[in-house]
């Protein structure tokens, strides 16, 4: 996670916080919110509820990117080109592959209907998926030498980099996890702090406090 994905989820939060006040909190990612009535109204004599239940977790697991969708949507001056490119980015990596389980667990399985050879498995698609799948084991995985990865070496005060650029510095750095909203705290030049987990953050230390001139 970089900044800017922090701020748009801020912006999207602060827009249906107008819209829907403290139903706003239904469409955060971890928050069930309607679930348990997609999967009542998809109940049928013919349909188990194991399968309401997973057709309803595909129609749910989303609503966070869909919030960013309509938030744009609704209020495309609130966020910038890059919010939006990062929240497509998002979405489309995400959204549709639901949506298509969803789809074939109701029954009605998705097609190519706009010829866009979209369900096709290209060569290099699926070499790229190959090499990400790689990647991400090898980070699960303890480093060769023995032992975890070492910890990024943070301290308050520290200027770092996230993945696009943006600069900030470090406020607070908490492995254990105790502060509650993140284990990584930073603050950016316009005064904005953001919290992230360390092992979801993408920085690198550029310098420390001290040495900005």
């Amino acid at each position: 996670m970089a900044i800017v994905h922090e701020r748009l989820r801020r912006k999207v939060r602060e827009v249906w916080s107008e819209l829907a006040g403290e139903h706003a909190v239904r469409l955060d990612h971890l928050h069930k919110g309607g679930a348990s009535a997609l999967r009542d109204a998809l109940l049928t004599p013919d349909r188990k509820d194991k399968v309401a239940q997973d057709i309803a977790f595909h129609l749910t697991d989303w609503k966070d990117d869909a919030a960013f969708l309509l938030a744009v949507h609704l209020f495309p001056e609130r966020f910038t080109k890059q919010e939006i490119a990062v929240g497509m980015s998002g979405f489309l990596v995400h959204a549709p592959n639901h949506v298509a389980a969803a789809a074939k667990l109701y029954g009605e399985p998705v097609s190519d209907v706009f010829a866009v050879g979209r369900l096709t498995v290209e060569r290099g698609g699926l070499f790229g998926w190959i090499a990400q799948l790689g990647r991400a084991l090898d980070a699960l995985l303890p480093a060769r030498e023995g032992g975890p990865p070492p910890e990024p070496d943070f301290q308050p005060g520290d200027r770092v980099v996230d993945t696009y650029g943006e600069q900030a510095t470090v406020v607070a750095i908490d492995p254990e996890g105790n502060l509650g909203e993140g284990e990584l705290i930073v603050k950016t030049d316009d005064g904005q702090e953001y919290a992230f987990r360390l092992d979801h953050s993408a920085f690198e230390k550029v310098g420390d406090a001290a040495s900005k001139k």
